[in-house]
């Protein structure tokens, strides 16, 4: 099932299907190591604010309107508490 990243909640592990967004952004993003097909790990999660992903040891901070242009597929459910 491909989803937004904003609907991940932490620690859920996703592969990034495709980036919606063809512009600086995208590029930016690109050269930070967040391409199609790597694998990604949600650390935080706010509604409406940042999400802090995990790019294997790389810590990356995404805007909520650019994490929903990033459509990615559940690799694993988190963990129950």
């Amino acid at each position: 099932m491909n989803i937004p990243l904003t609907e991940l909640p932490p620690n859920q592990i996703a592969q990034v299907i495709k980036i919606n967004n063809s512009g600086p952004e995208q590029a930016r993003l690109v050269s930070m190591g967040l391409l199609v097909g790597t694998q990604i790990e949600v650390l935080q999660s706010n509604c409406n604010g940042a999400i802090l992903i995990a790019i294997g040891t790389l810590r990356l901070g995404i805007g909520n309107s650019l994490a929903k242009q990033i459509v990615v597929k559940i690799k694993k459910l988190p963990k129950a508490n």
